[in-house]
């Protein structure tokens, strides 16, 4: 199974990248279509992004991305997905909004973080977050290393976040650490940071960063996942390779 967030294909030239030393995810391009043609940034510069394989390595890349989409897509129009994996973490789940300029977050439930997992028997290498809501973490009291299965509905948002929600038959095949990290006084504590999608790669791997869902008030704008930071000016993304 392709890598899918974590394929290094494109180098770019833009300042932002400057702290990826380039690198940039190969969904990004595809998206905003800038490559080969390239892209402007804010009409004054017009920026290409440069391959880190040969032109061989990019075509079979192309075919396996082709391969990719169509599994994806078959998995996101099914009601239910298995999956199966060692949880890497038990995480809490918070809803941030924006009201007059003041940020707000309300904890919604608990997420699941697999490093990697079975999807319908098939090795998915990246990370995976399974929702669930407090009644079920309740009843079921899920912890990390946790192997855990169940089935679900399969998404990837335009960041490239892999989530599986609306979970149903979750089981605990082999228990994992009896310690639960999170409970009501120290979800009550939680002050998040956000986490610049360029860093998104290596934050995942953090066990401070969580999954948030943003929604936005008088904007017509869909919610989206959004990577955050438990530790305020946190600088230890790069300690994570």
């Amino acid at each position: 199974m392709i890598n899918y967030l974590k394929s290094v294909v494109f180098n770019c030239p833009h300042p932002k990248y400057k702290l990826t030393n380039g690198n940039v995810r190969y969904w990004h391009v595809f998206k905003r279509k800038c490559f080969p043609q390239g892209c402007i940034d804010h009409n004054i510069k017009k920026m290409v992004p440069n391959l880190t394989i040969n032109m061989r390595e990019y075509k079979e890349f192309l075919k396996e991305c082709k391969l990719f989409y169509k599994w994806a897509n078959t998995r996101s129009n099914r009601l239910r997905n298995s999956f199966v994996g060692v949880v890497q973490r038990v995480m809490p789940r918070f809803e941030i909004s924006f009201l007059e300029g003041t940020l707000f977050y309300t904890f919604v439930g608990f997420t699941l973080v697999y490093k990697e997992c079975l999807i319908d028997n098939t090795f998915f290498e990246d990370y995976v977050y399974v929702l669930i809501d407090k009644d079920t973490q309740d009843e079921l009291n899920f912890h990390d290393e946790d192997t855990v299965s169940g089935s679900g509905h399969f998404h990837i948002d335009e960041r490239g976040i892999v989530t599986i929600s609306s979970c149903s038959k979750l089981k605990t095949i082999i228990p994992g650490q009896p310690i639960n990290y999170w409970d009501a006084q120290s979800i009550s504590q939680v002050s998040l940071q956000y986490i610049s999608y360029l860093y998104q790669d290596k934050c995942m791997k953090c066990p401070y960063s969580l999954l948030t869902i943003e929604r936005y008030h008088h904007r017509k704008r869909s919610p989206k996942n959004q990577l955050c930071c438990t530790i305020e000016d946190c600088t230890m993304g790069d300690n994570w390779e």
